[in-house]
């Protein structure tokens, strides 16, 4: 939200939505956060990143609890137990699939009580303005926090409705039983929609609250890539769910393995990478 030519008009405007606009009201202390970008690639562009850290905002959080996130072998678990209740019910597995889903800007629509920590001053053509972000900074931890606690309230709502429904922070997991063809995700774009503005999917920005985003929605089907990894149910009747790494994966290690061997040579931060992608992509031979 901004520009705001000042520090001081920045104070006042969020004092006075804070209810703190009168005399004899306790004034609200800006801490500003810096700001830099991280080029993502050019489908991508630039994704800001607020460095909490160097303001010293993460030092003054106190977190009281973790995350632990489902991995991509989620849907195996949905596979074992759809076996067991087959098997209990005098029946063959039922064939699967799995659709997955992504939050639009997530972390930008979650509401922040304390929007004074939220504040950037951007230095332009000689002039300095100042803006604030009413919903939650990439770049603090809080932020991780806050944020899961809404995504987890989706995903039990989808859970209690009869959905297996996971989250991975703002990516949704939902393998279903084929004969579901898209239901899964059609009921959680139906519990965004119901617990924000009503809004269906697909409804273009601004928005007043969450939505999921048409572009990166992967409908159901029996092979699809969850979390990186690429997911196989095919063979679900027989027992088998299957994963392995990607090709493009797969090609971009060799690739770096190639370029070092070209110059005879190994950085230690391209060890370090390679290390990192190779060990990820052999989870899924484990």
């Amino acid at each position: 939200v901004g520009p705001f030519a000042t520090a001081k008009l920045l104070q006042a405007h969020l004092e006075r939505t804070a209810g703190r606009g009168t005399p004899g009201t306790p004034t609200i202390p800006l801490w500003p956060l810096p700001r830099f970008a991280r080029w993502q690639g050019e489908a991508k562009g630039y994704r800001a990143i607020d460095d909490g850290k160097g303001s010293g905002t993460n030092r003054a959080t106190a977190l009281l609890e973790t995350i632990v996130c489902p991995y991509f072998h989620f849907t195996l678990s949905v596979a074992r137990e759809n076996a067991r209740l087959a098997r209990a019910a005098g029946l063959p597995s039922l064939p699967m699939n799995v659709a997955l889903h992504d939050l639009t800007a997530a972390y930008r629509f979650l509401p922040n009580s304390q929007p004074h920590m939220a504040v950037w001053p951007v230095h332009h053509e000689g002039e300095v303005k100042w803006f604030y972000m009413p919903g939650h900074p990439f770049g603090c931890v809080s932020s991780v926090m806050s944020f899961n606690r809404h995504a987890e309230a989706l995903s039990v709502i989808a859970r209690s409705l009869g959905v297996p429904a996971e989250h991975y922070y703002d990516d949704f997991i939902l393998p279903d039983v084929s004969v579901g063809a898209d239901t899964a995700a059609a009921l959680l774009e139906a519990v965004v929609a119901g617990t924000g503005d009503g809004n269906p999917l697909g409804t273009p920005l601004p928005r007043k609250s969450f939505s999921l985003d048409r572009k990166k929605k992967q409908p159901a089907a029996t092979v699809n890539v969850v979390l990186g990894v690429e997911t196989v149910l095919t063979r679900v009747v027989d027992g088998h769910v299957i994963f392995r790494a990607t090709a493009s994966r797969r090609m971009g290690i060799l690739d770096m393995w190639r370029a070092a061997r070209a110059v005879g040579r190994m950085s230690a931060a391209l060890a370090s990478t390679i290390l990192g992608k190779t060990g990820f992509a052999l989870t899924a031979t484990f």
